[in-house]
């Protein structure tokens, strides 16, 4: 969910490119666009980041605490924060990617009340543009970490039997 969704893409990308090959990639709420290109939510040029900017689960306000907490962790020290950025080129915005061909099969879950839904259903976009294998679901109706709600929402359980299933089915090809 969110960041590990993130990292899992991301790694995708590095094993596809090392020669790795991953059955399958599940990537659930992802996270993928870099926030620090906008002062506010209404900067963003994602919709549900703007309509969803006060969302009780995950706001606005959330992210971009996230997000600065994610960029503290890089050298303040100029030399060495120019080598870490140079590391990690185009992970702070997947859809910057260098290419989506030959990713393998890709889970992109988002939820229909969550500020980072249009930007994991971009992301799916570019795989299935690459003509990449991906499967991307929308679940209307319920916020950002609806998967863990599966005592109280039906989505949540949804959710889980068809992750299972597509793991079961990677697992035993």
């Amino acid at each position: 969910m969110s960041a590990g969704a993130n990292i899992a893409l991301i790694v995708a990308h590095l094993a596809r490119d090392a020669g790795i090959t991953l059955r399958l990639v599940a990537a659930g709420t992802p996270t993928i666009d870099d926030l620090r290109e906008y002062p506010s939510a209404q900067d963003s040029p994602f919709a549900s980041v703007q309509q969803m900017e006060f969302a009780p689960t995950l706001n606005w306000a959330r992210l971009k605490w996230f997000d600065t907490l994610k960029w503290s962790s890089i050298s303040q020290e100029p030399e060495i924060r120019a080598e870490q950025m140079e590391l990690v080129s185009w992970f702070p915005n997947a859809l910057n990617a260098p290419s989506f061909k030959g990713l393998g099969r890709t889970l992109i879950y988002t939820a229909g009340c969550d500020p980072l839904r249009d930007e994991g259903e971009e992301y799916a976009r570019r795989i299935r543009e690459a003509d990449g294998d991906v499967v991307v679901k929308r679940f209307d109706g319920v916020p950002h970490p609806f998967m863990h709600m599966d005592k109280a929402l039906q989505q949540a359980r949804d959710f889980i039997s068809m992750t299972a299933a597509e793991i079961k089915e990677a697992l035993h090809k």
